[in-house]
C-alpha cells in the first residue's frame, strides 16, 4: 500500500511524459506508428539544444554543458555506449570512437574532393553559387557563427574533426502509441540520429551516426539544457526531449515519406486530429 501511494505521489510530481520510454503493453496498444522527426537546431526554439556554456557560469549539476551533439559524442568517446551507422537496418555493427572519427574524416575528405572538382574549369564552379564566404564558413555556410560556436569553434583542437556540419540538424525516430486503456498517446523514442550537413550547401545531407535512446538516457540526464535568455531556467536534455520542448517537422510516418514542408504540417495535423478522435474511444 505504501508503494502504491508513493507511486501516485511520484506521478503527480513528475510529468507523465518522462515515462515515455516505458510503452504500454501490446494488448493495450490500439495504434502504433513509426514517425521520423527532423529537428532544425538553428531555429530559435531549438538553439538551447546546442548552446554551450562554460562551467564558471553554470550550475555544477550537469557535467555536460556544451550541447547535445558534443554530449552524445563524448559518451562514445568515453566508452559509455556505442554508436551505429544511421543507414544500417540490422544494428549488428556497433561503432567505436575510432570508427566514428574515421567516418567523419571520410566525409571531410569527400567534401574537399567535391569542392576541388567544382572549382575546376577557370573559376566557374563553387564561387558562382555563393562566393568565397559561402564555402569558408560565412553567412552562406550551414549553421553560421552560432553553429561554429556551439561546436567549439571547429578548429579549436578539442575534437579530431569539425563539429559544425553536425550542429544544423538531428533526427528523432519514435513510435507513437495510442494506449486504449488510458486514452493517451505515448512517444516511445527509439533512436537519435546525427546528420551531416554540407557547409557549402552543395551536397545533400548524409546520415552520420545513430544512438539507441535507451543507451543514451543517462548521458542526456547529465547534459544541460540552458535557456540563454533566462539564467533561472536549467533542465536536462532528457527532460526537454521527452516533454517535447523543441520544434520539429515530420519526415516520414510508417515508412511513407513527406516530400515538402506543407505536407509535413498536414501530416502533423492529421495525426493530432486522429488522436483527438481516439480520446473518445
Amino acid at each position: 500500500m505504501k508503494n502504491f501511494i508513493f507511486f501516485l505521489i511520484l506521478c503527480a510530481i513528475v510529468p507523465i511524459g518522462l515515462f515515455a520510454q516505458f510503452p504500454p503493453r501490446d494488448e493495450d496498444q490500439l495504434k502504433r506508428q513509426k514517425v521520423v522527426n527532423s529537428i532544425p537546431l538553428n531555429e530559435k526554439m531549438n538553439k538551447p539544444l546546442i548552446y554551450p556554456e562554460e562551467l564558471i557560469y553554470t550550475k555544477p549539476r550537469y557535467s555536460e554543458t556544451k550541447g547535445i551533439i558534443e554530449a552524445l559524442l563524448n559518451g562514445v568517446k568515453n566508452n559509455k555506449y556505442v554508436a551505429y551507422r544511421a543507414d544500417s537496418l540490422t544494428w549488428a555493427a556497433p561503432l567505436t570512437w575510432n570508427d566514428v572519427v574515421k567516418l567523419a574524416k571520410s566525409y571531410e575528405d569527400k567534401g574537399a574532393e567535391a569542392e576541388g572538382e567544382s572549382t575546376e574549369g577557370g573559376g566557374t564552379g563553387f564561387e558562382d553559387f555563393g562566393g568565397e564566404d559561402a564555402g569558408a564558413g560565412g553567412e552562406g555556410a550551414a549553421g553560421g557563427e552560432d553553429a561554429l560556436a556551439a561546436a567549439g569553434g571547429g578548429g579549436s583542437g578539442r575534437w579530431p574533426f569539425d563539429l559544425a556540419p553536425y550542429t544544423d540538424k538531428m533526427e528523432i525516430i519514435e513510435d507513437r502509441i495510442f494506449d486504449k486503456k488510458r486514452s493517451d498517446v505515448y512517444h516511445d523514442i527509439q533512436f537519435i540520429n546525427l546528420i551531416w550537413v554540407d557547409p557549402g550547401n552543395v551536397r545533400p545531407n548524409k546520415n552520420f551516426i545513430s544512438f539507441k535512446y535507451t543507451d543514451v538516457m543517462a548521458q542526456l540526464d547529465d547534459t544541460q539544457w540552458k535557456n540563454h535568455k533566462n539564467d533561472q531556467e536549467y533542465r536536462s536534455m532528457r527532460e526537454v526531449i521527452e516533454l517535447r520542448m523543441f520544434h520539429s517537422y515530420i519526415l516520414s510516418v510508417s515508412g511513407t515519406e513527406v516530400q515538402y514542408l506543407d505536407q509535413a504540417e498536414y501530416r502533423r495535423n492529421q495525426i493530432v486530429e486522429y488522436e483527438h478522435n481516439l480520446w473518445h474511444y
